[in-house]
């Protein structure tokens, strides 16, 4: 037999043994699992929720950051320009032919 034809039989065999084991009737057994899919579902909206609220923070605090780091660049980039500009006192010229 193949994978294919392996994988299949497994599943048959699993699907028989779980009615024949079942602790319920189907419909308490169907209940069981709706109620326990929908609690599955609430909690992954939960913790997509809150991951979406943890990437917004951080995205702000980013923002934020790279503002600075914009703002202390541009700050640094003017200091450097003012110095360049200032004339210099004290420096002896150029001795070197």
């Amino acid at each position: 037999m193949n994978n294919r034809g392996d994988v299949l039989l497994a599943f048959a065999l699993g699907a028989v043994a779980g009615i024949l084991m079942a602790p319920d009737r189907g419909d308490v057994t169907r209940r069981r699992i709706a109620e326990k899919a929908g609690d599955m579902f609430n909690n992954a909206k939960d913790r997509a929720g809150s991951l979406r609220e943890r990437v917004g923070t951080t995205a702000d605090t980013l923002r934020e950051q790279g503002r600075a780091v914009k703002e202390a660049v541009h700050t640094a980039k003017e200091s450097y320009h003012e110095e360049l500009s200032r004339p210099r006192t004290g420096l002896r010229p150029d001795t070197n032919p």
